[in-house]
C-alpha cells in the first residue's frame, strides 16, 4: 500500500512532470524533437515515485475484481466518445484523406501513447491531485485541464483540445468511480483509434 507525501511535495511533482515540460516545449525553450525525450524522463520520474512509495497493484489499478461491474461503464464511455467525434467530424470536415501507411504509423503510436497516458493521468495524476484537492470534482476538472493543455504540443486543430477536455473529465469520472487500467488503457485505445482513422491525428 502506497504512503501519502506531503500536499508540497506532491505539487511539486505535478508542476515538474505534468507541467513544466509542456510549458518549455510550447515556449521553444527546448526543441520540438525533444518532446519524446521529456515525455520519457516524466514517465521514469512517475515510475521512480511508484517504486519509492511502493504501490501495489490495486493503487495502480491492476485488478480483476471490478472487471465484470466495471467495464459497461468504461464501454458506454468509449462509445459516447467515438459518437462525439463522428459528430465533431461531421459538423466541422475534420476529415483529412490519410494513406493506409498513415494510418498504420499513427496507430502505432497512439495504442503504446494511450496506455502510457492512461498511468500517468487516470492513475497517477489521479491519486496526486486526490491529496492535493478536497473534492472529486475538483479532481476531475484539474486532470481534464491538464490534460487537454498536453494536447498544445501535438499538431492538432482546436476542436482536439475540446475533446481531448471533456473526454478526460468522462474517463476520469468512470475510473475514480471503477479503478481499473486495464479498462481504461482499452477504452482510451478504441477512442483513440477512431480519432485517427477520422483524420484528427494529422
Amino acid at each position: 500500500m502506497l504512503s501519502h507525501p506531503g500536499r508540497l511535495i506532491v505539487l511539486i511533482q505535478v508542476v515538474l512532470i505534468f507541467l513544466l515540460p509542456i510549458f518549455l516545449l510550447y515556449y521553444g525553450l527546448i526543441s520540438n524533437e525533444s518532446k519524446f525525450f521529456l515525455l520519457a524522463a516524466s514517465a521514469l520520474i512517475i515510475y521512480s515515485i511508484v517504486r519509492a512509495e511502493k504501490w501495489d497493484h490495486h493503487d495502480m489499478g491492476l485488478r480483476t475484481d471490478n472487471i465484470k461491474s466495471g467495464w459497461p461503464y468504461y464501454a458506454a464511455s468509449a462509445l459516447l466518445l467515438m459518437v462525439a467525434l463522428f459528430m465533431f467530424e461531421y459538423y466541422f470536415s475534420i476529415n483529412d484523406v490519410l494513406t493506409t501507411r498513415t494510418i498504420i504509423h499513427r496507430l502505432l503510436f497512439f495504442i503504446p501513447m494511450s496506455v502510457l497516458q492512461e498511468f500517468a493521468f487516470s492513475v497517477f495524476l489521479l491519486q496526486r491531485l486526490s491529496i492535493l484537492l478536497n473534492k472529486k470534482s475538483l479532481v476531475i476538472l484539474t486532470s481534464a485541464l491538464v490534460f487537454a493543455f498536453m494536447h498544445i504540443i501535438y499538431d492538432v486543430p482546436p476542436t482536439v483540445l475540446l475533446f481531448s477536455f471533456f473526454g478526460s473529465m468522462l474517463s476520469s469520472m468512470v475510473y475514480l468511480y471503477k479503478p481499473n487500467f486495464l479498462l481504461v488503457c482499452i477504452g482510451h485505445s478504441v477512442v483513440n483509434v477512431t480519432a485517427v482513422m477520422l483524420g484528427f491525428f494529422v
